[in-house]
């Protein structure tokens, strides 16, 4: 405002004074001073930002990335890509690098995420990259969640690990021996020699199932995903409801799970990613058809779509007791130590894991027992040695410092 009077002073006034060429100049030095002060005050660089490490987040890649650690316990911490900055978080983050993993990897030490970032593409024709939202099929990860809801209704009283399976299928051979435990280990015997053809409704699988099992060496561990399907028959007989509407009720709702969906609304949701085949030397040459029935048949045990920060808030609320008492967890997860099946998981002394692949989707995960530290791997190409075990693994072994088996 004052240049511009200065400016537009009459024109018959011939020279200014030397004093208001000084005093000029140096109202121009003030609004340049105030200027830079400003830009180095609230620019991205700046040494005052907040310290709190769930608001400490840098705005010079985007609105939603972080360059410092976030606590893992705060579940809006899970909506940023954590850049890795730590020594640890950058040797990780190159090792993926060079093994060129696609997919969204989430890392926690000591209840801080390390890194939470995507690598690669979500769905290569429409170059969309993944990130931290991006869903994947979880593939047989979900049994651990159809585990949960077996354990909830443990937890209510109307179920115990002990009951037989004939009290809800008596037609099923030997029935009167096999136990809702050894669904849970996958020791029934049961194994179902040919999948249905054509997409059956939850109730239809069911009956085809009941009609065409088999059933040998009872007590003896043999993966057998039909277990699983016949616990979320026992669970829709229990509560009355249908698997999904019980998943929702019991698992998404309470934990707030907002990235996690089943088959039919993944494909629907604009954050699911395109799943691929490595083909030579070309990454995303062989995307893999959408097929319903690879999922329909899934019931209960691999058809669920989740994010990488849903699948560990999950965990983690499992080995903090928040879906039921550590007593009810520790009746089929408490024991364990050399990586015995129960319950979808694979049970060590400090720490567990579990996988699962489904049409060209994978995943890897490992957590302690005392949720401190953790990964998730969930991928949409699946790699030359058709899984991640071997790399999660290794990342897992150099993350956390007692010893693996």
């Amino acid at each position: 405002m004052m240049n511009q009077r200065r400016r537009t002073r009459p024109k018959h006034r011939r020279a200014r004074s030397p004093k208001k060429w000084l005093y000029l100049l140096m109202t121009g030095l003030l609004f340049l001073t105030i200027f830079i002060f400003n830009n180095l005050v609230t620019g991205p660089d700046s040494s005052l930002t907040a310290s709190s490490q769930t608001t400490q987040h840098s705005e010079s890649v985007d609105s939603k990335t972080s360059t410092q650690p976030l606590d893992a316990r705060q579940a809006t911490n899970f909506d940023y890509t954590v850049l890795p900055t730590t020594a640890k978080a950058k040797s990780i983050d190159k090792l993926l690098t060079q093994k060129n993993f696609t997919g969204t990897v989430l890392i926690v030490k000591n209840q801080q995420i390390i890194i939470q970032k995507g690598y690669g593409y979500a769905n290569f024709e429409e170059k969309i990259k993944n990130d931290p939202q991006t869903m994947y099929q979880i593939g047989s990860i979900q049994k651990a969640l159809t585990a949960t809801l077996i354990m909830k209704q443990v937890a209510a009283g109307n179920l115990s690990l002990d009951d037989s399976l004939a009290t809800y299928y008596p037609t099923i051979p030997d029935s009167q021996k096999i136990t809702i435990r050894s669904l849970l280990t996958m020791t029934s015997g049961l194994r179902l020699p040919q999948e249905p053809t054509i997409a059956l409704t939850e109730r239809g699988l069911i009956q085809y199932i009941l009609t065409h099992l088999k059933f040998q060496h009872y007590g003896v561990h043999s993966y057998q995903p039909v277990n699983f399907v016949l616990l979320a028959g026992i669970l829709m007989q229990l509560t009355g409801l249908d698997y999904y509407q019980l998943f929702n009720q019991q698992i998404s709702q309470p934990l707030n799970l907002k990235e996690t969906l089943f088959f039919k609304e993944f494909y629907l949701n604009t954050k699911h990613s395109q799943s691929y085949r490595k083909q030579a030397e070309e990454d995303y040459t062989t995307p893999i058809p959408e097929k319903i029935l690879s999922y329909t048949n899934e019931l209960g045990t691999g058809n669920l779509g989740m994010s990488a920060g849903d699948l560990f808030r999950y965990f983690y609320a499992l080995t903090q007791n928040k879906l039921f008492p550590a007593e009810i967890k520790n009746l089929l997860w408490g024991a364990g130590s050399k990586g015995e099946y129960s319950g979808g998981l694979y049970i060590y002394q400090h720490y567990f894991r579990t996988r699962g692949s489904i049409s060209g989707f994978t995943g890897e995960s490992y957590l302690t027992k005392d949720g401190r530290d953790g990964l998730i791997l969930l991928s949409n190409r699946l790699p030359k040695e058709g899984n991640y075990e071997g790399l999660a693994k290794k990342i897992f072994h150099s993350l956390y410092t007692k010893p693996i088996t």
